[in-house]
């Protein structure tokens, strides 16, 4: 979300925040802390 704010310095990020629903960015945040947790 803070890249939807603007609250993080990156422009590709932002763009892409923007376009994301409150249910997609939760997905997203659930599959990287799942990668984050069992790393290869």
């Amino acid at each position: 979300l803070a890249y939807r704010a603007s609250q993080s310095p990156s422009h590709i990020m932002h763009a892409i925040a923007l376009s994301l629903s409150d249910e997609e960015i939760a997905s997203v945040a659930r599959y990287v802390a799942a990668r984050e947790s069992n790393p290869p």
